[in-house]
């Protein structure tokens, strides 16, 4: 399979609406300029039955609902990432601030350091807004991490339009 068959292939999975292309975030200019792309698919059936590990299927199906649900709400979205690799999984575009969004199952010990360095390479970048941890754990709660807030929500709850911070 050539280079530009798999171009045309993904082109036809874009028109068909059955792929979606995110572009990057370029962090100096607060803009598009990178052609990188990561792709999300319509349908997690397909995800689900790839072969990959049980663990990379299911954060891959986490973040790729995360995306769903953005795009359904037909917001402008992008993804960062730095120099060195570092990403964050969502960069909402606001009017004149942005809704940061990392995706984890679940935080812990082990990850804890990776998933919010993320969100804090965003501030790092002055791209201000809000920064949104999304987990499967129930427990809700503000965080902070050197000297930046991130609110640490439910996915369902946060899909649902449930939360303790809709009130503060």
């Amino acid at each position: 399979l050539s280079i530009p068959s798999i171009y045309s292939y993904i082109d036809h999975l874009i028109q068909s609406f059955a792929l979606f292309e995110l572009r990057k975030f370029d962090w100096k200019l607060h803009n598009i300029f990178d052609k990188s792309m990561k792709y999300f698919l319509i349908d997690n059936g397909i995800l689900s039955s790839l072969s990959l590990n049980k663990r990379e299927i299911e954060e891959k199906l986490f973040e790729n609902l995360v995306f769903l649900n953005l795009k359904r709400k037909n917001l402008e979205i992008y993804y960062g990432r730095d120099d060195k690799g570092k990403e964050i999984d969502f960069l909402v575009k606001g009017k004149d601030k942005f809704l940061k969004i990392q995706v984890t199952l679940e935080l812990n010990e082990s990850n804890y350091e990776r998933e919010l360095s993320s969100l804090f390479l965003a501030s790092k970048h002055h791209v201000k807004g809000t920064n949104l941890l999304l987990t499967l754990q129930d427990n809700e709660e503000e965080i902070l991490y050197k000297n930046i807030k991130i609110k640490k929500k439910n996915v369902i709850k946060w899909i649902l339009g449930v939360s303790i911070f809709q009130f503060s």
